[in-house]
């Protein structure tokens, strides 16, 4: 019998991924749907925010040039699944994978952030799951 070291999927509510990406815009590699995708370059920045019905918008700019628009509908979000990046010279890059569907659709990808880290959980001895870097 052999054994793998498969790195483990992590789920995490969207709410605490949110949170803690509008801290590390910065830190945003590339952003994409299944269907194309967007990628940080050094004159670029990062806007992560909501528009008045609660739905998450990811802008990207140059100066004052938006190059990238990406809203979600926050009724079709799930969860949030952190996934190895897999890249074996940048290590400790993390896959951030929305995970949407409604009802009794099964669940697919949404949107997926590149990042230059992930969210290490604080000690279990804090009652609130909160999560750094």
């Amino acid at each position: 019998m052999t054994t793998t070291n498969a790195p483990k999927t992590i789920t995490i509510p969207f709410a605490t991924f949110w949170s803690w990406l509008k801290r590390h815009t910065g830190c945003i590699l590339r952003v994409g749907t299944p269907d194309i995708y967007v990628s940080d370059h050094d004159c670029f920045h990062w806007i992560v925010d909501e528009d008045t019905d609660g739905n998450p918008n990811v802008f990207l700019f140059f100066g004052k040039t938006l190059i990238s628009e990406l809203v979600l509908e926050a009724r079709d979000i799930q969860s949030v699944q952190l996934l190895p990046a897999k890249d074996p010279e940048n290590p400790d890059h993390s896959l951030f994978q929305i995970i949407g569907g409604q009802d009794e659709e099964e669940p697919y990808p949404l949107v997926m952030f590149l990042m230059e880290h992930g969210i290490e959980e604080e000690p279990a001895a804090n009652l609130a799951r909160t999560y750094k870097h």
